[in-house]
This record gives structure tokens, sequence and C-alpha cells, in this order.
């Protein structure tokens, strides 16, 4: 079979093409015929394939055998009736499932086919959607590049028309379901906006007929233990313009009415279902009901406070707009804080209220964080009336609230929080305090002794109480804590356990997004991928928490400047004249070494103390290795790096180590040092779906001079240095030290080595080729 396929007399059908059959029937006796989409075949098509098969023949055939309904299956079965001698061939084939791609292979995918760089975001999207379909990927690829893909609350393919391979893909999708009835269509398309279900619920939502109908079509998929059960969205997509509007109404409503019933018992709802849950009943009997209505007004102002905090206002105001008999009665903070955002600082300060508790308490503390927040920003502040004997809880609470919002430097604090988070350990404040001490320390690439970056410990989180009574604080915690990560070189070492540890908020999903594209961002850095971390750090700014301190909000966008800042500089090869960073100075150093070009920034680094934190530091013992032109503690730093995943710095080392050995002539270590970037390279291809070395990077300094070309093409031609030396007129020691000089820069062991490569002394736009043959003669594992 094998030695059939490749050969002249293969003939390759698509079965959903109307010309199959004449292809079929005019292909010679001895050909392989290689079916695809076998599930379109038409009866006639089947019964000429199969005697094909009954007669010796050989053939191949590609078939989704998900849908009962397919034209295939039903063929297959009229042939039972008359023709069952044909079903034999299908007896005995060999049958091989394929397995969908995993989401790492669609990724690469991704990233092989898109024109442009891809956020995390979007390539979440695709790889939810795409069911590990590379064709369903790459049509929703094109369909991002339209802008046209859903990505909030939800992945989601949009009800506007697409044109190209996304329209043929949605028409193969629609033809491989068949007639599905439109009230079995209406299921689909009402079941593919919810999360996974038992059939036993789905059966519950919309009927045992249905749900046996979407079951025998093929339009559910299970999860790995055939439990769960989903119907793809860009399956629903391809089918909706079948459904029945009364019926999608009908079940939209069932649905709507338990997820309702649920959060009335007090069970989360995802933001998905939360969101479902605004759109008004079109059943007057569901409308009219009053504890429905009033669960529905609940999950409205819930639904505004949680987007307006993650900066969806678009989508917040168009909540507001909806139409409920029940007021829309939000609290006064949180009200205050969706006016400060949807109208403006003052409007807000205008709704907030009275303290909601004594000093000391977490409601205390959240109302004057934003008080105080919303009076930074307003043109008119609103004076506080203070008590005349303020106690020592009110003036600490107010300490902290002050620095987290205000501009003034950290430093003029540092005593009062320093004695704050020492006597208020145990709760929010204290909790605050620690926080932003670790913050400010990591802005200097310094860590305090004994705290969670100085151990290695895990971060500290809120309590279980804090979080019920202030559950955006822990957005100002996960943002100070991914912030001070990155500022002292370990951001992508920490994006795991900030994944974790943001699973245990209810917030989670609203958390999950800017999470991702920090872990994005934070390894692009660690790659030195500037163009793409600015990329994920724009889209992290979008959707972090809001309601956070101003200060927070303000290393946001100190941040991307920086990372733009790095990347300009990178891009217009000045890397030295990046400019000092206003807030981390160790941070931007880490920037421009990870981009592989060591600028001139030495005088911004100051020498490491005991406070230090272990990247820095070694950033510090680099510059020192790169000024003394040291190449033995450029390794030996690369491989410290490395342990810290700092990949961008450990290969600039590696680099200018090997550029060091190549300017002494140092062949063997050259080598050595080429060989060990190169394995450094497969590893990350091999372990970041996004990364790609660059092939100009590794070999930008190893240029051939002209002499040095003219003595090696002699050299390779078997002359003798004494003979070169005569033909060049110059001294042998001259000859030696050109020819080790090219060796060691192409990475050649020996003398021998140049004979063997061909055409030695090419025009220099064919040095790439010898380089590369001179790699492979000294590529092997460490």
């Amino acid at each position: 079979m094998n030695s059939s396929i490749g050969h002249k007399d293969s003939v390759v059908i698509n079965a959903a093409n109307a010309s199959a059959l004449t292809v079929l029937r005019t292909a010679l006796p001895t050909a392989t015929i290689l079916v695809d989409s076998l599930e379109h075949a038409d009866p006639e098509f089947v019964r000429s394939w199969l005697e094909h098969l009954q007669r010796g023949g050989r053939g191949l055939a590609v078939l989704h055998t998900d849908n009962q309904h397919s034209s295939f299956h039903l063929s297959v079965e009229a042939l039972r009736a008359g023709r069952d001698d044909l079903l034999t061939a299908l007896d005995t084939a060999h049958s091989i499932q394929l397995p969908p791609l995993s989401a790492n292979n669609i990724e690469r995918l991704l990233h092989e086919h898109s024109p442009r760089i891809l956020d995390s975001g979007t390539i979440h999207a695709i790889v939810s959607l795409a069911e590990g379909r590379p064709r369903w990927a790459l049509a929703l690829l094109e369909l991002s590049n339209t802008r046209g893909l859903s990505v909030f609350p939800r992945p989601m393919v949009p009800t506007s028309t697409p044109a190209g391979i996304v329209a043929s893909v949605l028409r193969s999708i629609a033809d491989s379901v068949g007639d599905m009835p439109p009230s079995t269509v209406a299921a689909a398309s009402v079941v593919s906006q919810l999360g996974q279900m038992d059939l036993a619920g789905i059966e519950d939502l919309v009927g045992s007929d249905n749900c046996d109908a979407l079951v025998s079509y093929g339009a559910l998929i299970g999860d790995e233990t055939q439990t769960l059960y989903r119907v793809p969205p860009l399956l629903a997509a391809a089918v909706r313009s079948r459904a029945s509007a009364t019926e999608t109404s009908r079940f939209e409503d069932a649905v709507q009415r338990r997820l309702l019933r649920r959060r009335s018992l007090g069970f989360p709802l995802s933001v998905a279902e939360s969101l479902f849950c605004t759109r008004p009943f079109q059943n007057d009997a569901a409308a009219n009901d009053p504890t429905l209505e009033e669960q529905r007004t609940a999950a409205i102002e819930q639904s505004i406070v949680e987007l307006v905090n993650f900066g969806e206002h678009k989508f917040a105001e168009s909540l507001l707009l909806r139409q409920t008999d029940a007021p829309v009665l939000i609290p006064p903070p949180l009200r205050a804080a969706v006016l400060g955002a949807l109208v403006s600082p003052e409007a807000g300060l205008a709704h907030i209220g009275p303290p909601p508790g004594e000093p000391g308490t977490n409601a205390y503390l959240g109302w004057l964080g934003l008080h105080s927040k919303l009076n930074e920003l307003a043109l008119t502040p609103v004076a506080r009336e203070h008590s005349p004997t303020m106690g020592a809880e009110e003036a600490a609470t107010q300490t902290i609230i002050q620095v987290w919002n205000g501009s003034e430097p950290v430093a003029h604090h540092l005593d009062s929080i320093r004695e704050i988070s020492s006597r208020d350990s145990n709760n929010a404040l204290g909790l605050l305090a620690d926080t932003l001490l670790d913050l400010e320390a990591a802005r200097t690439g310094q860590v305090i002794a004994g705290s969670w970056l100085s151990t290695g410990a895990p971060a500290p989180r809120a309590s279980t109480q804090v979080l019920a009574d202030l559950p955006h604080t822990s957005g100002t915690l996960l943002l100070s804590q991914a912030l001070s990560a990155l500022f002292i070189g370990q951001g992508s070492r920490f994006a795991q356990e900030l994944r974790s540890e943001s699973r245990r908020t209810h917030l989670h999903e609203f958390h999950a997004r800017w999470v991702r594209h920090y872990a994005a961002a934070t390894m692009a850095i660690a790659c030195g991928d500037l163009a793409r971390s600015v990329i994920e750090w724009s889209e992290l700014v979008k959707c972090a928490p809001h309601l956070v301190p101003l200060r927070l909000e303000a290393y946001l966008h100190e941040t991307l400047a920086t990372l733009d800042a790095a990347r300009a500089a990178a891009d217009s090869g000045h890397d030295e004249h990046l400019p000092p960073s206003s807030f981390s100075a160790p941070y931007a150093l880490f920037l421009c070494f990870g981009n592989g070009k060591p600028p001139l920034l030495q005088h911004q680094l100051p020498p490491p103390g005991a406070a230090t934190a272990p990247v820095p530091a070694l950033l510090h013992k680099y510059v020192c290795a790169a000024l003394e032109e040291n190449p033995k503690e450029l390794i030996r730093t690369a491989d410290a790096l490395l342990v810290f995943e700092a990949w961008g710095p450990a290969l600039s080392a590696l680099r200018q180590a090997r550029d060091i050995y190549v300017s002494r002539r140092a062949t063997t270590a050259a080598t050595e040092c080429k060989s060990r970037l190169e394995e450094l390279e497969r590893f990350l291809e091999k372990r970041i779906p996004n990364y790609e070395a660059d092939p100009n990077r590794s070999d930008e300094r190893i240029r051939l001079t002209n002499r040095e070309k003219e003595t090696a093409s002699l050299a390779a031609e078997g002359l003798s240095n004494k003979e070169i030396a005569a033909r060049l007129h110059c001294s042998i020691r001259t000859v030696e030290s050109h020819i080790s000089q090219a060796r060691a820069k192409l990475g050649l062991q020996s003398r021998k080595d140049l004979a063997q490569v061909a055409m030695f002394a090419a025009p220099s736009e064919h040095q790439d080729e010898l380089i590369s043959q001179g790699n492979r003669r000294t590529e092997s594992p460490r």
C-alpha cells in the first residue's frame, strides 16, 4: 500500500465534488484510489469504489464517522439490503483513528501561517474553537485577520457572512452535518454557547429527541472520558441559518431560567453564563416571574461591575441599556466605581456615599481606596472631613492608601509602611503594606530578606474573608506580585504560580485573560522577542484589573513604555542609546541584553549588594565580563542565567564569548560556543511554539575579510602555507593567522575541513552556505 500511494497511477478524488464519480470510473483498474471526504459520497460513488476494491484494487479514504446520517452511512445501509457482498471490502479494511492535533501543534501551525504576530488571546480563542482540526484552525486564523473572531466573553464565531477559506470551511461543515432538522439546529446553536454538559443535562434543556439527534448527526463532541459533551461553536455557526427562530428563543429561555435558578441557590456562573442571563426573556410567562426577573437584574448589576473592573466599558454600557422593569441598584461604593469609569471621577465622587464601616474594617479600607483614587483623578477634588481624634488604625489606613494612589516617592514613607507591615501582618492593611514594599524593592532590582521573592516561597495570599469583603483586592495583589517578579527578571518563572493563584478568586475567568498575556509577554522578554512582548503587554493593559491603585496603573503603563522604547532602540540598531528607565534600570538592562545586543548601560546598574536579586546581580557580572572581554566569565554567567530561564541574556553572553574567541583565533573554544548556542536555540524552538532563532544574529559578526577568503581558498586548493605566502607576498605567520581566523569564524575543526568546503573563495553572498556547512560539521549535543 505504501509503495502504491506515491505511484503515478494513484488517483486522488474528493467525494464532495460533482465530478467524483466520473473520475473514479475512468481510473485504471490498477490505480490506487485515494478518496477525500468519503462521508459526502453518494450511493453510486460508494458502489463503484467498493467494486474497485472487490476486484483487487487498492484504496485509501478519509472519512468523518461521527454523523450517522451522512451520505456514506446511508449508502452503506442501502447496500446491506441488496449488495452486502460489496461490504466485505469495508469489513477487511484497516482502520486508523486520526487524533486531533494537540494545542501545542495547532499553535505552531498558526504561527507558521500567520502574516502578523498573534497575541496569546487570539491563539487561545482559535485553539479553543479549532477542536484540533488544522483546516478549522487556518479558517479561524483568516477570520481573526479581519477582526471577525470574538474572544470575549468566550471564543465564538460571529454571525456575519464570511468569505474565502472561512466560507469554504463553513460550507464543508454544513455539508458534513447534512439535513439536520431546524429544531435540532436551534438546539445546537444554544448548546454551543454553554460549557460542557452531560447528556442528561443537554436532554433537560432541549428535549430527548433533539439530544438524540445532536448525537446521531455528530454535532456533539465528548471529552476524553465521553461523559461531558459540547457543540463546537464553529459547527453551530455553519448551520445557524437553518435554525428555527421560535425554537431558538424557547431553548434560550429554558437555559436562562435554569441558570438564574442555579444562581439563586448560590452556585457560581461563568462569565459567559452570567452575560447570557442578562438577555430579556422572550416568553411572557418567564418575563413576568418576579423571582427570575430579580435574579436577572442582580446578574446585570454584578456583570456591569465586573466588566468595568476589567476594562470592558462598552460592554458594561450596553448592559445598562438592557430593558428591565426592576431598577438597577448597584451599592454606592461600586456605583461610584462604575460612574467614575464610565462618566467621570466627579460623578463617582458624587455617588460614593459615606464610609460603610468603621476604620480598621475591610469595608472602610475598600471605600477609602476608591475615594482616594477618584479624588486624585478629579479636576475638582472633594475634601474629606477628618476626625480631630484620628486613631492609629485610621491614620495607618490613610497612609497606605495615600501612598498607593499618590505619585510621591515611596521612599518618603518607608518607615511608616514598614511599621504598618510589622503591626498589621495578619490583615488586609498589612498585606497591602507588604506588597508595596516588595514592589518598590523589585523596581530597583532588590528583594527584601525573608520575603517570598528572596526565599522562593509561594506568593502571599489574601484570606478568604478579605477576598469575600474586598473581591477586587485580588487584582491589586496579583498584579503587584506579577510586576515584582518581572522587575527582578523572573516573570516567566512566576507565570505558572500566577495562573494557579488567580484560579482561587471568583473573578478567575477575568484574571485568566491578563495572566495569559503576562505569561506570553514574560516568555517573549526572556527570549529577547521585544516586538511580541510589546503586543502582549499592550493587550494585558487593556484587560488587566482597572479597580486598582493609581500607582499600580502607572507601573503597568511605564512597563509598556519601557518595552516599546527597548523595541524601538533594537529596531534602530542603537541599543546603547536606550534612555534610562524612569522606574527600573535593572529591568531596562535585562530587556536590552535579552535582545542579544548588549548596550552600554553599565552606568545604570550599581554594584550588587546583599539585597540584589539574582538576575540583576548576574547582569552586573555580565557587564563586567563584557568590559573585560573575559569569555570564560561570560560563559559561566550564561550558565547561571539559564538556571533562571533568562534565555535572551544567556544567548547574548554566549554570542559575545564566541565573538571574543573568534577575534583571538581560539578555534576550538569558538566552535564549542557555537555548538552551545545552536543547542540552546534548538531547545527553545522545541519548547516555545512561537520561538524563531534569528538566522542573521548567530553569524552577524563572522564574515570573512577579503584576505581571509583568498587565503582560505588557496588552502582549500591544497597549497601549503609557504606556497600561499609566496603567492600573496606575505609572511608564513600571516597566512597561519588568516587560516586560523577563517576556521574560527566558520566553526571548522581543522585545516582539512577547508578543503572539503567547495567554492570557499566565493563572493560574500555565498558565505551563508559555507557557514551552514561549518555548522553541520560542528553540530553535536553537549
